[in-house]
């Protein structure tokens, strides 16, 4: 489906991002953070004006945190227990039938590993988190970790997206890097980097964009618009190159 194009190898890069990009299960993962703290503090205790979406575990374990020692006038309570237990909750058994893939994305992989065009992935996911649910859903096979940025790697998308693309510069040749993500931020974070930016979903079309950095080169309701995709990185690429 992809052109000659992208069929030399070194030729394009593709990052992504996890959570709303390639698998749903929002209210899954807010559930588990919360069922964490609640463990660790003996309490119950509602989490709804905390932002996660589109921030990194380690911003919302210590988002969190905070809010529970106020909330509750406990002590403090290391971040590094907090990571470990989440850790452990999602080494649940179950965890792959309590969120899924968005539909076609699998299909894109596959199709991309195909084509010789290397993908790996920049999330605000913690390194082990990121691995445990793409590996419940059966794609982490799909990705190099060795070009990948995750929550322990900085603080920003923008200092993802910079790790991850000087790891490639030291690994190897490449002409071009495409990221795509679900949120304003990611889209702006990779326009700043002259990325080829790429949105999925709906919480982006919905979003309110405030600049002319805030919009995707290319757009998508989602991956079902496969034959949409291609053919949008061949014109971006050519256009580009």
């Amino acid at each position: 489906m992809l052109t000659k194009l992208y069929r030399k190898s070194g030729e394009l890069v593709i990052l992504f991002d996890i959570d709303g990009t390639l698998i749903d299960g929002f209210n899954f993962w807010a559930g588990l953070f919360k069922l964490t703290l609640d463990d660790l503090y003996a309490t119950n205790l509602n989490i709804d004006q905390i932002e996660i979406a589109g921030k990194t575990d380690a911003f919302i374990i210590g988002k969190l945190n905070q809010l529970y020692q106020a909330e509750l006038e406990v002590d403090s309570i290391d971040d590094v227990i907090v990571k470990r237990e989440y850790l452990r909750n999602l080494n649940d058994k179950e965890l792959a039938s309590k969120f899924d893939l968005l539909p076609c994305a699998e299909e894109v992989l596959d199709e991309l590993r195909r084509s010789g065009i290397a993908m790996g992935l920049v999330t605000g996911n913690y390194k082990a988190a990121a691995i445990a649910k793409l590996t419940a859903k059966g794609i982490s096979k799909y990705f190099d970790y060795t070009i990948s940025s995750f929550a322990e790697d900085g603080g920003s998308r923008v200092e993802l997206l910079e790790r991850s693309i000087g790891l490639l510069e030291k690994k190897t040749p490449f002409a071009m890097v495409a990221y795509v993500g679900d949120t304003v931020n990611d889209v702006a974070s990779a326009n700043k980097l002259g990325l080829i930016s790429v949105s999925i979903g709906d919480s982006y079309l919905r979003a309110k964009k405030d600049s002319p950095r805030d919009m995707a080169a290319i757009q998508l309701e989602g991956w079902h618009q496969h034959v949409k995709f291609f053919e949008k990185l061949d014109a971006e690429f050519e256009n580009r190159s």
